[in-house]
């Protein structure tokens, strides 16, 4: 799944024709990655059991009638989500505040029962995501009278020209420091009126804290009786749930997945795609007796993960294109994927979300539930800080044990640089930056480089000019140095990397 301002997944990446690129496979399935990155995974028992028995397939996979109901119960808490911040803290919370929620939900270690989307509601406890979301907006947004509307359209229009004026002559300007000093002095006398407006609104947000608190308390607790009340309600599988009626119609550009009244979309390539990969993974289902019903499953699972909006969700994970993934097979013997799902994967073997549904397609589970052997890796992890914070921390504890173990681990890392002076550096950062595995890095800068969006599988157009920097970084023990070689080696395959990227949009 993987990858926009600062923490809230917003996406403000911008999608391009996709002109003169090179021509490059799209996946590599030709890669032994078990041998290659042998690991230990809660659903190696599940993956054995479809190559088996065609009623393992079905008894393991879920029903259609089960992911719908999954759906609505996401969607209904999504809204109820909203009621209740709108209810408490007369404030909207912010699109994606709901979805960071989810994405921390799917990174815990689920309990047998668990549900495969809302696996730790109870998270909301110890969690901070929700609270960070709704404090930054908290009390509440700046509002107008409408009559009012009009005035400030025509001030933000002066604005913006004056602005866009002022960065052209900077541009033009061999002397922007002093006109900067220049600026600056002419808003000295201002400055004491602004400083005490800043600390008295300080003020108020610190007198407010408490009824914040115990407004995030009845949210808290809101949320977690509603969603355990809406999983009570999770119908029973029923005879002939097996053959509900999929059909897959191949059209002009994409291909459409219909169960009753409900019709998902998939590209032509990525449909294949799915096929090559049941084909592999589920060798029991030849026929492909359930592959309809699979693909359905899939598609809703991460359009309900992803949310209702176009762009919704999709901001939080781009894939790194698959001419970097060649050059990391060639360069660094990367052999699987930490995160990935079945329509973004390269490999044919790789870690993601729902293995209750993705092992069908060659899931080894989640990244944090692997216990990894030895290999190379490539870890791009999901744009929220909580799971990419958990990411550096896992990336570095294995590295630990493998260095204890004497077998040789190598990670190459894609996070997006989130490091502003107003904040504090984020921990993903500082874990991977300290760390004593590290033998290389790169940043690469916002606009120069395009990755490709979390929700290819239903869109036109594949690939995203990235509006952030991303960092790369390898990490390796000293057994694990054997993928890159020398220290100027890694250093100098690092810096392909960055040159593939920027390839992506020339």
């Amino acid at each position: 799944m993987g990858r926009h301002g600062r923490n809230d997944g917003k996406r403000r990446d911008t999608p391009y024709r996709e002109r003169n690129r090179p021509i490059v496979n799209p996946w590599n399935f030709l890669l032994d990655c078990k041998t290659l990155c042998p690991a230990d995974s809660p659903v190696d028992s599940s993956a054995e059991a479809i190559q088996s028995s065609i009623d393992e397939v079905d008894r393991l996979m879920p029903t259609v009638a089960e992911e719908i109901w999954r759906a609505d119960i996401v969607l209904k808490l999504r809204d109820e989500y909203v009621k209740i911040c709108t209810d408490q803290l007369h404030t909207r919370p912010r699109k994606e505040s709901f979805n960071r929620w989810l994405f921390e939900m799917v990174a815990e270690t689920p309990k047998s029962s668990a549900d495969p989307v809302l696996r730790c509601p109870e998270v909301l406890v110890s969690s901070s995501v929700l609270e960070t979301d709704l404090y930054e907006a908290f009390p509440i947004p700046l509002t107008t009278l409408f009559d009012n509307v009009g005035h400030l359209r025509q001030f933000a229009a002066e604005y913006k020209k004056a602005v866009s004026d002022w960065t052209d002559h900077g541009k033009a300007s061999e002397d922007v420091p002093a006109a900067l000093a220049a600026m600056d002095k002419t808003l000295e006398p201002d400055r004491p009126d602004v400083t005490a407006f800043v600390e008295a609104c300080k003020t108020v947000r610190a007198t407010l804290r408490p009824v914040f608190d115990s407004a995030m308390r009845s949210i808290h607790s809101h949320l977690i009786q509603t969603t355990e009340a809406q999983l009570g309600t999770r119908p029973q599988r029923q005879e002939g749930d097996s053959t509900a009626a999929v059909t897959i119609t191949e059209g002009r550009d994409d291909c459409a997945v219909d169960h009753g009244n409900k019709r998902l979309h998939i590209g032509k390539l990525h449909l294949s795609k799915l096929k090559e990969l049941y084909t592999r993974h589920c060798t029991a289902d030849a026929d492909l007796v359930h592959f309809n019903r699979a693909v359905f499953v899939l598609l809703l699972r991460y359009n309900t993960f992803f949310g209702p909006s176009r762009f919704q969700g999709r901001a939080f994970h781009a894939a790194a294109p698959e001419a970097v993934f060649e050059h990391l097979v060639t360069a660094f013997g990367v052999g699987m994927e930490l995160f990935a799902s079945p329509t973004n994967c390269y490999f044919s073997h790789y870690c993601s979300a729902f293995p209750d549904i993705d092992v069908f397609f060659g899931s080894r589970g989640s990244a944090f539930d692997l216990v990894i052997t030895s290999g190379s890796y490539e870890a791009n992890p999901p744009f929220t800080l909580e799971v990419m914070d958990r990411t550096a921390d896992l990336v570095n504890a294995q590295l630990e044990r493998a260095e204890q173990a004497g077998v040789p681990l190598s990670f190459v890392v894609f996070v997006p640089v989130w490091k502003d002076p107003d904040f504090p550096i984020p921990h993903y950062h500082q874990a991977l930056e300290t760390s004593k595995f590290l033998r290389a890095q790169n940043v690469t800068p916002a606009g120069d480089y395009a990755f490709i969006s979390g929700g290819q599988f239903d869109s036109r157009s594949r690939y995203w000019r990235c509006t952030h920097a991303t960092a790369t970084y390898v990490l390796q023990n000293k057994q694990g140095k054997v993928f890159g070689g020398s220290d100027e080696d890694v250093q100098n395959k690092v810096k392909e990397i960055d040159q593939i990227l920027r390839n992506q949009v020339r």
